[in-house]
């Protein structure tokens, strides 16, 4: 399920995505209609880098 999709799955401009990636957005909208509140959210935050003045000390 960590394979990478084929090229022609994945988004022009994006992260390259694997299998497990389409299956948790297909059950995500499975489950989700228009009055379903989202309220939780987890952000991935390990590629993450910060340019400009203050940036080295800015993501610690």
């Amino acid at each position: 399920m960590g394979e990478p999709l084929p090229a022609k799955a994945q988004p022009a401009n994006g992260p390259v995505r694997c299998t497990k990636d389409r299956l948790e957005e297909t059950l995500f909208e499975r489950r989700r209609d228009l009055f379903t509140e989202v309220e939780l959210v987890f952000f991935d935050t390990t590629s993450l880098y910060f340019e400009g003045e203050g940036g080295q000390s800015l993501g610690e």
